[in-house]
Order: C-alpha cells, then structure tokens, then sequence
C-alpha cells in the first residue's frame, strides 16, 4: 500500500533555487495527478535509472549538468 511520504536530499544551489526545485517537482506530481497518473516512489526511481541508463538521454543531461 502506498502512503504520501515526504523525502528530502541534498543538491547544490541557492535557498531559492532550492525552494524553486520543490515548486516544480510538486507541480509535475500534481500535473500527473490531475491526469489520472499516480507518482509513486518505485516509478520515480525507475524512470530515473532508465533516463540515466538511456545513452541519447545521458548525452544530453551530461552537456546540460557541464
């Protein structure tokens, strides 16, 4: 069964940035939400690890995160 849960980690910026960050990641959970689309923590943390593992993706996170 699934619960809400709240997690926090560590990346490098700013307090607004940072704040900014948060925004956004709330704003995509709700958006997916509202289209009927659960975001759970196991299909997060699987879409990371094939975005990551994905070699087009990866090229370009890469150039991104430089």
């Amino acid at each position: 069964m699934n619960n809400i849960v709240n997690i926090s980690f560590n990346v490098w910026g700013t307090e607004d940035s940072a704040a900014e960050l948060k925004r956004e990641i709330g704003r995509f959970i709700d958006e997916q939400g509202a289209q009927g689309r659960m975001v759970t923590a196991d299909k997060l943390a699987e879409a990371i690890r094939k975005w990551k593992d994905n070699p087009l993706v990866k090229s370009t996170i890469i150039n991104y995160f430089k």
